[in-house]
């Protein structure tokens, strides 16, 4: 059979593509002397061929690859292969989805479409509008072999998570935004509707952007009302911040 190598690290150049049949024309003056060592195509010893999952409704690292929920097929999550895997004799490879079976995971249709993400001690969360369910184990080596994931498990619990960007981890557990408040998956997976102090406050408003400041021992949530909404997880008790109108959160530096 053929073997492929790369022939250029560099990109083509843009102005040899033809906009007419959609193809860059490129003159190849490598020799086979240099062709034959320089990296063969990735699939070579058996990695699966990558592909697009394209749009995606939320996306999470659950054990070393990304874990995708599909915005065109509702009840799938595609994995990639492991981040940082030797690909082809080299390594620091960009995130890549492979192709087939192994790299998906199919949850019940009923209760419509993935609607976010967590991952919480050996767990992967998958939330539905109303619905929750779990997955452990390990996912498959790039060449599609050796998983370990369960079957998704649907937890008894009345709320799900339609707001992708209220998910954030805490010392507790997982906190979220469900449709009836603010809710918390604990370590052993049962909710609880930490919220109540501040519904009122809720309303209609949405969480934007959510994230844990250890060092003040505080859940922060920027609410699309202009509010930021603060659980002090040592104290069990919430605040507010007001004048902060904000479309996302993050830690910068200690």
């Amino acid at each position: 059979g053929s073997i492929y190598h790369r022939v250029s690290d560099t990109l083509a150049d843009p102005s040899a593509y033809d906009s007419y049949f959609r193809v860059t024309f490129a003159a190849d003056t490598t020799t086979d002397e240099v062709l034959k060592v320089r990296p063969q195509i990735y699939t070579t010893g058996g990695s699966k061929e990558t592909f697009s999952p394209g749009a995606t409704g939320a996306i999470c690292e659950y054990k070393g690859r990304l874990i995708a929920a599909s915005a065109e097929y509702s009840d799938v999550a595609f994995l990639s292969k492991p981040v940082g895997y030797v690909e082809a004799g080299a390594v620091g490879v960009p995130v890549e989805f492979g192709m087939g079976e192994q790299f998906q995971i199919s949850v019940d249709q009923a209760g419509g479409p993935i609607t976010a993400l967590g991952v919480m001690d050996s767990n992967l969360v998958i939330f539905k509008k109303n619905k929750v369910f779990v997955i452990g184990g390990d996912g498959p080596n790039d060449q599609g072999n050796n998983s370990t994931l369960s079957a998704p498990t649907l937890l008894a619990i009345e709320v799900g998570c339609p707001y992708p960007k209220s998910v954030v981890l805490t010392p507790s557990g997982l906190m979220y935004q469900s449709l009836k408040g603010i809710y918390l998956l604990d370590r052993s997976l049962s909710s609880q509707y930490v919220g109540a102090p501040v519904e009122g406050l809720v309303g209609t408003a949405t969480v934007r952007s959510a994230m844990v400041t250890p060092r003040a021992y505080q859940v922060r949530l920027a609410m699309s009302s202009g509010v930021w909404l603060v659980w002090d997880y040592a104290m069990n008790q919430w605040s507010t911040f007001t004048g902060l109108d904000s479309a996302g959160l993050a830690i910068w530096g200690d």
